[in-house]
């Protein structure tokens, strides 16, 4: 009995320090859009078509890039300082923190099939 309830405890506090260390868990973008509070600035990794890429500059000059990712019949903007390689309609996989109030995921990784 002790040793899985270690074990169990265990696995509780390993998913905690998961979570606390930024590691991203895979979210479907539906369930992104229609709880947007639930991961405010939490990290998450989505999966999605690649569309409409467009280039930015800040005031101070930074470029950074924009971008759809779609699931399903849904989009979400992502933000990302490196442009992507990816093309149109290609499969993308975003890594990056969500913002609720803009709806917008900044993402550290983008990789594309």
């Amino acid at each position: 009995m002790n040793a899985v309830l270690f074990a169990w405890l265990l696995g509780i506090g390993l998913l905690g320090a998961a979570i606390e260390n930024g590691h991203a868990g895979e979210v479907r973008l539906g369930e992104l859009l229609d709880n947007p509070s639930s991961f405010d600035g939490r990290p998450v990794a989505l999966e999605g078509t690649f569309g409409r890429l467009q280039a930015h500059v800040t005031r101070k000059g930074n470029r950074y890039y924009t971008f759809q990712l779609g699931q399903d019949g849904r989009d979400v903007m992502v933000a990302v300082q490196d442009r992507p390689s990816c093309t149109v309609g290609a499969l993308a996989r975003v890594q990056g923190r969500f913002d609720g109030f803009t709806r917008r995921v900044d993402a550290t990784t983008v990789t594309c099939d």
